[in-house]
């Protein structure tokens, strides 16, 4: 095992993934009584991953105990979790292969800030706490960066711009994905007290935030298509999220483009060719 264990946040988890799964999906015998848990007993997710309903339960509790990566996964099995949700169970479970985070000068170097600016297409580097670091000038014709009140952070602006609001056309799918993505970096980062913070702010404001947060959706980082809507030529492009993770070695950074789809690179052209004019080209690229 490497990397920090996170128990209490590991049980807290559990109890939102069982609470999930009904029995039936599980062939599970549901009597005429009635049951006054939502999901499954801790006994039959004890019972389904060949442990103890006692062990379990202090797993649940949050309680420092030996826990191998087998039987995280075997627990995770029987939750029905996806992918990512997999992941992040064994991430909180310590079973991950983090590097010490290299410091920020170190990471926004003068080549990775050609690179960035090099791209044709709108490209950030973001880190967990999901602020922007680094990003090129065409970055600000998907999001407002320049106008942010609260610092550059992504997910602030999802929830609390309403320019972006309205500029995101397909805005619920793209909120729920960032409020997943963060909530996977919230969990690994508890130590962070930027983290709650941060999150108790969205919650005090956002109602949708606060919705969605309490489903306890994770999501880790993947491609997602986003599709903005540009006024300079009355019309939506669909862009697809591509991200590359650990930049210059640093494990909470990525880098990500957002790549117009093919059907749309047309009216993608049309727009560069409304706000940048051919000899302006280089100067708008390295602004």
């Amino acid at each position: 095992m490497s990397g920090g264990k996170n128990m209490k946040t590991l049980g807290n988890f559990l109890k939102a993934k069982r609470a999930e799964v009904s029995p039936r999906d599980l062939n599970i015998a549901v009597g005429s009584g009635l049951r006054r848990t939502t999901g499954l007993r801790r006994e039959e997710v004890a019972y389904l991953a060949g442990v103890s309903i006692t062990w379990y339960t202090w797993l649940e509790q949050g309680r420092e105990i030996n826990v191998s990566r087998g039987v995280l996964a075997s627990i995770g099995n029987v939750l029905q979790l996806n992918k990512d949700e997999m992941v992040h169970l064994l991430t909180l479970g310590g079973f991950s292969s983090s590097p010490l985070p290299l410091p920020e000068e170190q990471l926004l170097t003068a080549e990775l800030e050609a690179v960035i600016h090099s791209s044709r297409f709108p490209a950030f580097v973001v880190d967990a706490k999901m602020n922007v670091l680094l990003h090129n000038a065409i970055g600000n014709l998907i999001y407002p960066l320049e106008s942010a009140t609260n610092g550059k952070n992504i997910l602030w602006l999802i929830f609390m711009n309403d320019e972006l609001k309205q500029r995101v056309t397909n805005w619920e799918d793209a909120a729920k994905y960032a409020v997943g993505v963060f909530r996977g970096n919230h969990d690994l980062h508890m130590h962070d007290p930027w983290f709650g913070q941060f999150r108790d702010e969205l919650i005090a404001n956002s109602a949708h935030f606060k919705q969605w947060w309490n489903d306890y959706h994770v999501q880790q980082k993947a491609e997602m298509i986003f599709e903005f809507y540009h006024q300079p030529i009355e019309a939506t492009i669909r862009y697809k999220l591509v991200s590359f993770f650990r930049v210059n070695g640093r494990d909470d950074t990525h880098y990500c483009n957002y790549v117009p789809l093919q059907g749309d690179m047309e009216k993608y052209e049309a727009l560069l060719d409304k706000k940048i004019s051919p000899n302006k080209w280089e100067d708008f690229r390295n602004d």
